[in-house]
């Protein structure tokens, strides 16, 4: 195959001047957008994530020897016999822990990571979710705004402002002094113990456990500033369940939204659905009405498909 095929193309009868039915491969201006973005940010190796993680249940309310227990398989059971995570301690009062806490966190000796960096979604989507929501609901060229409710100015961390562009016109504070979350995302980065030659699963959970516990409020927060989670308001009391697959990214979830994306499907918890859940579900069936009745309409006054 030539790298720069020609899309017309000689027929049998001589024809060579009639097109063929390939499609034209000159690249859309999304796909040369989409080709500089990868050229400046290039994707990392791929690492496969260890798939016994997927049988971590991952609480987060509480200290790290109560948060996590093992499934007996990679969907939850609501009536399966978990084992503890955290085992005691031995003879001279060290901890034991589960022997899945010294598997790598990613599978296969070639993809064994000798660090990695932690990706929290609520805390790194937050500031990109807020300025969604306070975006327009002021005008920076307008100085009419009591600066206890609105802001604009520099972006005041040095590193940020790079990133940002620079400039003294950003959006700081909005709608009633709530504060933008510059600078809240997630900077942690998980090595190996020092006599080890790879990451293991007991390396990430003991340092992110007790981080996300301390940024539990701004996880909450966080999550309550995306407009994609059903469930809000999320408040301080709400259970959370860490959303874990393997690999550096963590989400996390209200204790139905874990179990119904984790669960199987005919042994979903007992008892009525949330009432964010139904919501969705007359919106649905709703709007699936609405086509039909358009649809009929259409059909009615002979408009045709």
């Amino acid at each position: 195959m030539t790298d720069n095929p020609d899309t017309t193309t000689p027929f049998p009868d001589g024809d060579a001047g009639r097109q063929s039915s390939t499609p034209s491969l000159i690249p859309t201006s999304e796909q040369l957008e989409l080709e500089e973005y990868l050229r400046n940010n290039p994707r990392p190796e791929r690492k496969l994530s260890n798939p016994e993680i997927r049988r971590f249940r991952w609480t987060l309310d509480g200290p790290l020897e109560t948060s996590i227990t093992i499934g007996r398989g990679r969907r939850f059971d609501p009536d399966e016999i978990r084992e503890p995570y955290y085992q005691g301690v031995d003879e001279h009062g060290k901890p034991i822990w589960h022997p899945f806490s010294q598997i790598p966190l990613v599978d296969g000796d070639s993809n064994r990571l000798s660090s990695l960096k932690l990706h929290v979604d609520p805390l790194d989507d937050w500031d990109y979710f807020w300025m969604e929501n306070h975006d327009r609901h002021t005008e920076p060229d307008l100085d009419i705004y009591d600066p206890a409710d609105v802001l604009y100015g520099p972006i005041p961390d040095p590193v940020l402002a790079e990133e940002y562009g620079g400039g003294d016109r950003h959006l700081l504070k909005c709608c009633g002094g709530q504060n933008r979350p510059l600078g809240k995302g997630t900077n942690v980065v998980i090595v190996p113990a020092p006599t080890a030659e790879f990451v293991t699963v007991h390396d990430f959970v003991s340092v992110v456990h007790p981080y996300l516990l301390a940024r539990r409020d701004d996880i909450i927060d966080g999550m309550n500033e995306d407009p994609g989670r059903f469930g809000k308001p999320f408040r301080s009391e709400i259970k959370l369940f860490v959303d874990w697959c393997g690999g550096s990214s963590v989400d996390m979830k209200d204790e139905a939204d874990w179990m119904r994306n984790h669960g199987h499907p005919r042994k979903m918890p007992p008892g009525p659905l949330p009432p964010h859940v139904l919501k969705v579900m007359r919106d649905m069936r709703e709007c699936r009405e609405a086509e039909k009745a358009a649809a009929a309409r259409r059909k009615a006054n002979g408009v045709e498909e």
